[in-house]
């Protein structure tokens, strides 16, 4: 099955946003994301040219 899990916000308390930050956006730079079916990507398209 398919599932959608696409938060739009999150709350982060004030005390550790900072940090939060910075994890995410380092997190965000090694993402891999390209053909689904090869071996260490982690996200496919989300639209086709077909679609």
């Amino acid at each position: 099955g398919q599932c959608c899990c696409a938060g739009s916000r999150t709350f982060v308390h004030e005390r550790v946003y900072d940090e939060f930050v910075e994890k995410s956006k380092a997190r965000a730079l090694k993402r891999v994301v390209g053909d689904p079916f090869r071996k260490g990507v982690e996200q496919g398209p989300q639209v086709h040219v077909v679609c």
